[in-house]
């Protein structure tokens, strides 16, 4: 089984990664944000989606919480972003480019200039983190599911989701890789993300791998296990080194 996936505009996304540009996305992420990276980042996740994780950091979706259990889960939102850049090392250029006098203008789009070869970039653009808000009553209804034998016990629980309604994604060639996407309109930086607005690829040089959602992603997420510890059982963080 997998996520519901919608397609982006001018979408490049491989079907299988090369094993080091995959290892520096997540390493990326884990090291920026402390969550964990969707493969395929058009997936659309949902909190309480369980699963599995393979050695790679690959998530295996089972079902839902809700779908498959009836088990409720209320939601907390947390602080919304308007735009946020990273790189693996530090070393890429990302630059917000104005149009004309005008500095909040945006149509000129996003530039990056990679220093190094095999770099990741992304660009998340109207990031919304949300996680539930009722762990004590979703994990006593999953212990209720384990003693019933119905809960595999390396199944984990997506807890935390960010949303990003853009997102751009760029591995470099080699030293000296450039990319630049432009806005279909003139807009301020802070509409960047609006529905109606389109990035679109202007030009590109010596990049790897490319892609850009324009339709909405969830790629971030962080999970939850089940645990048992002195006799109590809890959902507790997972945490990439325990694999």
């Amino acid at each position: 089984m997998s996520g519901k996936k919608y397609p982006g505009k001018k979408m490049q996304i491989p079907s299988l990664w090369p094993s080091s540009t995959w290892e520096k996305y997540v390493q990326t992420i884990l090291k920026e944000l402390d969550y964990l990276a969707i493969w395929k980042p058009d997936e659309q996740l949902r909190l309480g989606d369980y699963g599995r994780l393979d050695k790679h950091y690959r998530w295996d979706y089972q079902g839902n919480l809700l779908d498959e259990y009836g088990i409720k889960i209320t939601t907390r939102k947390h602080r919304k972003k308007a735009i946020e850049l990273f790189d693996d090392e530090g070393s890429v250029k990302i630059d917000i480019v104005g149009k004309g006098k005008i500095p909040e203008i945006v149509n000129g789009g996003i530039r990056m200039n990679f220093e190094k070869k095999s770099e990741v970039a992304f660009v998340l653009i109207n990031t919304l983190p949300i996680s539930i808000n009722n762990i004590p009553s979703v994990t006593k209804k999953i212990v209720e599911l384990a003693q019933k034998n119905l809960w595999e016990p390396d199944y984990h629980v997506i807890s935390n989701i960010t949303s990003a309604t853009k997102m751009i994604f760029i591995s470099s060639k080699s030293a000296n890789s450039t990319i630049h996407v432009e806005a279909d309109a003139e807009v301020l930086k802070k509409q960047l993300g609006n529905a109606e607005i389109q990035l679109d690829l202007k030009s590109s040089k010596k990049t790897e791998y490319k892609f850009i959602l324009n339709e909405g992603a969830t790629p971030l997420y962080r999970l939850r296990h089940l645990r048992q510890y002195r006799g109590k059982f809890s959902l507790v963080k997972t945490t990439p080194w325990i694999f």
